[in-house]
């Protein structure tokens, strides 16, 4: 039925006021939510080759530098599964109970010679789990909190990612209190903290299985100072362990602490100006890198939890005056310090200096067709002070490199800067975009990246010094 319960009897009622019964909070107190959703992807990508840093006196010249040619593609299939239940248990605090599964396969399917050695050509992993949510609110006059209690079991299985280590499973349960504070008056405040323990039961091929506990814990809070400036800051910290990694009882901690605050001066009813900085200091672990002693062909990758101290500061300034947004940003790196073997090297520390990248944008945007077609079309230019040494991860191999340096040799201390001008001098990017959003359902995104040709990095290892443009389509087929 459209409804829950006996509704009076009346000739006259219609759909519309059925519905005007239901979305009342008394109502909605009653109701049972479900929600079961599921996706199936399917995806090929391929590595073709690239310019290889190693002997180049010139990385952005394919003519002169070496040219690492290889053809390998593979297949990869995912897919997932959610149902989400919500029933009032308690009054108007809705609770939550949800399960979720998710398996993925990657198959290669072309394999270089070149290709390493230790990756197998099919490898699958699985996830399946189930979380209970209670929240509960309570509001006082100006005073309003939200606690929310989390119960999570989740189970993740998954083959060998690399033919020196075994298989692995990892079977989590963990428990989560979170609270937050609000003071809504002139002066607003606000305060978040949140409480986890995680138990993780690790299982590496058919050995025993090791038990954890890891905790973690943060909390955050902002003071505004009526609707023009708010301050806030942030910590966190947490413990885990690389389950899915070469080294999958490696045990690491992150901690984060950060600063931030936001200015908005309105100039008229539609214009403004919005100016935004923040400070970041960030512990991580290395994660993978690379065993330069295991071979300077395929050299196998291993789990670091040596710690990565960097610094970080932002500064964000936004423009809007009638249908034009000037935006802009700039971040600064005063240091990264490194501790892993390959990076503790004197060669790589002492020449690890400041850096910054940001960049600025001048746009035009408009809403036509009542709000039908919303338009942002205009240049950006992105600036870099130096190409090196740059910390990046790359997601398709799961390494950690520093780019401006090439391995010479066997030796992990035979390591030296490459000899091109281009990785140390500033570099200007110049890029055109044009955004879309057409009836409030399809976004279109057309970038013409580069448009000059300036030398820089786009992706790790591999450079990149022409134009390209890239096309996205995102297309909503429910209302």
């Amino acid at each position: 039925t459209k409804y829950l319960g006996t509704l009076p009897h009346d000739s006259t009622m219609t759909e519309h006021k059925i519905d005007s019964i239901l979305a009342t909070p008394a109502a909605k107190r009653k109701t049972l939510d479900l929600l079961v959703w599921g996706q199936y992807t399917t995806a090929f990508s391929g590595q073709s080759g690239g310019i290889a840093a190693r002997d180049s006196i010139d990385i952005f010249n394919s003519q002169i530098a070496p040219v690492y040619d290889l053809n390998t593609f593979d297949h990869r299939v995912r897919m997932d599964g959610i149902a989400e239940l919500e029933l009032p248990l308690l009054a108007a605090a809705r609770t939550k109970i949800s399960a979720y599964a998710s398996y993925e396969s990657r198959r290669i399917l072309s394999r270089d010679s070149s290709f390493p050695s230790f990756i197998p050509n099919v490898a699958t992993g699985s996830r399946f789990g189930a979380s209970l949510i209670q929240p509960l609110t309570i509001s006082i006059g100006n005073f309003l909190t939200r606690a929310v209690v989390q119960g999570n079991l989740e189970h993740v299985a998954k083959d060998s990612v690399f033919t020196f280590a075994a298989p692995t499973s990892d079977t989590r349960l963990s428990a989560t209190f979170s609270d937050s504070l609000a003071l809504h008056t002139a002066f607003r405040a606000a305060l978040f903290g949140f409480v986890r323990t995680v138990q993780s039961s690790l299982t590496v091929g058919n050995g025993p299985v090791s038990t954890l506990v890891l905790p973690s814990l943060g909390f955050s809070g902002s003071i505004g100072i009526t609707d023009a400036i708010s301050l806030s800051a942030s910590y966190h910290y947490a413990k885990d362990r690389a389950a899915l990694s070469p080294s999958p009882s490696e045990t690491y901690q992150l901690q984060n602490i950060g600063a931030w605050a936001d200015i908005h001066i309105p100039i008229s009813r539609h214009d403004s100006i919005a100016l935004h900085a923040g400070v970041l200091d960030r512990h991580e672990p290395e994660g993978i890198v690379y065993d330069l002693t295991s071979g300077a062909v395929n050299p196998q990758p291993f789990f670091s939890n040596a710690p990565i101290h960097s610094q970080s500061a932002t500064m964000a300034l936004d423009v809007y005056i009638s249908h034009y947004h000037f935006a802009s940003s700039m971040t600064y790196f005063p240091t990264i310090t490194p501790i892993s073997p390959y990076s503790q090297i004197a060669s790589l520390t002492s020449d690890l200096l400041q850096r910054f990248f940001g960049f600025a944008g001048f746009y035009y945007e408009n809403e036509v067709d009542e709000d039908n077609l919303r338009i942002t079309v205009g240049p950006r230019t992105r600036f870099f002070s130096r190409l090196e040494p740059q910390l990046t991860y790359d997601r398709a191999s799961d390494y950690f490199v520093y780019e401006g340096y090439a391995p010479r040799g066997d030796s992990i201390t035979d390591i030296r800067k490459l000899d091109d001008p281009h990785v140390g001098s500033p570099q200007f990017v110049l890029d055109f975009l044009l955004s879309m959003e057409v009836d409030r359902r399809a976004q279109v995104n057309m970038s013409f990246l580069n448009i000059i040709g300036t030398p820089y990095y786009n992706v790790s290892i591999y450079p990149r010094s022409g134009f390209h443009w890239r096309l996205d389509v995102t297309w909503a087929f429910l209302d």
